[in-house]
């Protein structure tokens, strides 16, 4: 019976199906989500479950091309909120008191989870077992290429999810603070360092005329300056009329419109559009003038997207490619945790910063989800990354479901047990002291 609706829907009109496909993600999604809660699970793992099972490996309802050429806009929108939301996140009017939390440590645990599992997939390839890199490429044109996406990917830490459990935990602490401005300097840093690996991927080992790697890294930190130039651009010249509107619907309209033409032209000047839309949010953000109405209004905007998101992100998976990615998978996971906890662990220790950051930060970045699923997208949008497709997909998605398995329990059970529920003073009279200076109205 599956089958034959599944036939009677592919063959129905593209308009038809669209409409079909929206609906039945919204559908499904909202009852699978709520079934994972009851079950103690994180909701994006309902809607990834629901894409494996309505997606072109399972059922069959969504096909290839109603994912890639109908739905693919509503996962961009996405990316491009939840890139937004990272940047709003970045605030960084106290680190002129306090630059070691914002800055060193999530930058010190974030390229240790690069290196980590870049190191790990390398010394994987070179072991004695046949298949553990299933593809017949070289070292340079496939495994080199592949540990380098992966680290990449490995650097993202899930804001919704640590998000969650930190309003549960119901208290602003030193461990809290950092542990959010983490989440977002990671995300930006995995967008940044995935546009480099991109562009030597593409340039150099790619490239039937490789370029030198100077060059390729040259240009891609153009283009992610570029990508921040134009994003702060955008948020100086339009947020003035956001913040105007005082009612919910202009200013949902005014800042959707705000956010999607910014990472249209973005992707027309072949900038990367997640970071332009981190560097929107954030100077939106930091901005003295700026109040919450704008944030709250795109909030109430966010359930349906994210939902299409993680379903089109479920519905990828490829079950035949994960025997053969199994080898790598553990490594990913492994490396990424390792690499987290080990490295913030060491940051910590040499700045001599609180123990419950050095004892507890590393246990809850675990969680991966939004920025590290977006990425897929990326890799699957460039035709030359092919050969990585179903292997970054496979490893990555079975590793988002699995961090937001145990992350978001780790992450609580760090901050019960840090011991430290006060209030960061010395942040707070940071932020009193700049709104004083600039005349904010705002808490």
């Amino acid at each position: 019976m599956l089958e034959a609706v599944a036939v009677t829907f592919s063959e129905a009109a593209s308009g038809a199906q669209l409409l079909i496909a929206i609906g039945l993600i919204l559908v499904v999604g909202a009852l699978a989500g709520r079934l994972a809660n009851i079950v103690k699970l994180p909701t994006v793992t309902g809607y990834i479950a629901v894409g494996i099972l309505i997606g072109p490996y399972g059922l069959g309802i969504l096909s290839h091309e109603l994912m890639t050429e109908h739905l693919r806009v509503f996962a961009d929108i996405a990316l491009m909120i939840i890139a937004f939301s990272i940047g709003k996140l970045l605030d960084l009017r106290f680190t002129h008191i306090d630059y070691k939390r914002p800055i060193i440590i999530p930058s010190a645990e974030a390229f240790g989870a690069f290196a980590f599992v870049t190191g790990g997939i390398l010394l994987l390839s070179l072991l004695p077992v046949r298949d553990l890199v299933p593809h017949e490429g070289s070292f340079l044109t496939f495994t080199l290429p592949l540990a380098l996406m992966l680290g990449a990917i490995a650097i993202a830490t899930a804001p919704a999810s640590t998000l969650a459990v930190v309003k549960e935990y119901g208290a602003e602490t030193l461990l809290t603070r950092c542990l959010m401005i983490s989440v977002a300097v990671d995300n930006a840093l995995a967008i940044g360092v995935f546009g480099i690996v991109a562009v030597l991927v593409q340039d150099v080992f790619l490239a039937s005329a490789p370029a030198g790697i100077l060059s390729g890294v040259l240009m891609a930190v153009g283009r992610i300056i570029g990508a921040l130039l134009w994003g702060a651009l955008v948020a100086v010249l339009l947020h003035p009329f956001i913040e105007r509107q005082k009612e919910h619907a202009p200013a949902l309209m005014l800042t959707l419109g705000t956010i999607l033409f910014c990472a249209g032209v973005a992707e027309l000047l072949q900038f990367p559009s997640m970071l332009a839309g981190i560097s929107l949010g954030m100077v939106m953000s930091n901005s003295y003038r700026s109040d919450r109405e704008a944030f709250a209004a795109l909030e109430k905007f966010e359930p349906p997207l994210f939902a299409i998101f993680f379903v089109i992100a479920g519905a990828h998976f490829d079950f035949a490619a994960f025997t053969g990615s199994a080898a790598i998978l553990v490594t990913y996971i492994v490396a990424r945790m390792a690499g987290k906890y080990l490295c913030a662990r060491v940051a910590t220790k040499a700045l001599r910063v609180e123990d419950s950051l050095h004892n507890f930060l590393g246990l809850t970045l675990v969680p991966q989800a939004g920025i590290a699923i977006g990425l897929v997208f990326v890799v699957q949008s460039i035709p030359e990354f092919q050969p990585f497709w179903s292997p970054v997909t496979t490893v990555v998605l079975t590793a988002v479901a699995i961090s937001e398995i145990i992350g978001p329990p780790l992450t609580h059970w760090a901050l019960t047990h840090s011991g430290k529920r006060e209030v960061a003073e010395a942040h707070e009279s940071a932020l009193r002291e700049h709104q004083g200076r600039r005349g904010s109205h705002q808490p």
